[in-house]
């Protein structure tokens, strides 16, 4: 006598082997939607920091320019325009960070000619940060008794905070960073 799989077998097989197969196509979409969100907002994260350390090094480094120029030139709460020689070679370059809808832009020009000048026509921009939040202060300035102060004379220490969108749904990541750099005139 042959033996075989009924029909109420052969049903219920069917539906646990339906059913592994099921669990294991939604365990691989939730790995990879996971692997999508955590390289996504940890890509962004990172840009947010890198900016944060870029714009850090400038400022810290920040000197009057080649035409002699005080090294801040121009502050606001979304803007600051100051000198720094970003390149090491020997030019300071004129550096211009300004918020463009929701994008952080930086904007460079080196001198050139003879005598040196700063051709703002020359002017070369690039977006460093999308998705700003708004409403939102990326530059504070502070005096040297760390009262809030967008006199250029009298600014001494400079936080640098951004607030950026990480995510589809909305989610936002904030850091900041706080400088005092070396050639501002001191009393």
């Amino acid at each position: 006598m042959k033996k075989a799989f009924t029909l109420i077998e052969l049903l219920f097989f069917m539906f646990i082997i339906s059913f592994i197969i099921f669990a294991l196509i939604l365990i691989i979409l939730n790995v990879s939607n996971f692997n999508i969100y955590v390289v996504f907002n940890l890509g962004k994260i990172n840009e947010i920091r890198s900016t944060l350390t870029e714009i850090e090094k400038e400022l810290k480094s920040m000197e009057p320019s080649n035409i002699g120029n005080y090294p801040i030139e121009e502050v606001s709460s979304t803007n600051i325009i100051f000198y720094s020689d970003i390149d090491n070679d020997g030019l300071v370059e004129r550096i211009r960070y300004f918020l463009d809808k929701d994008k952080l832009n930086k904007g460079v020009v080196s001198p050139s000619g003879n005598p040196l000048t700063y051709n703002l026509s020359q002017e070369k921009i690039k977006t460093v940060l999308d998705g700003i939040s708004f409403p939102y202060q990326i530059f504070t300035f502070y005096d040297e008794n760390l009262n809030e102060n967008n006199d250029i004379a009298n600014i001494k220490t400079i936080k640098v905070s951004l607030k950026a969108t990480i995510d589809l749904k909305g989610q936002t990541y904030e850091d900041y960073i706080i400088i005092s750099p070396r050639n501002l005139k001191t009393k």
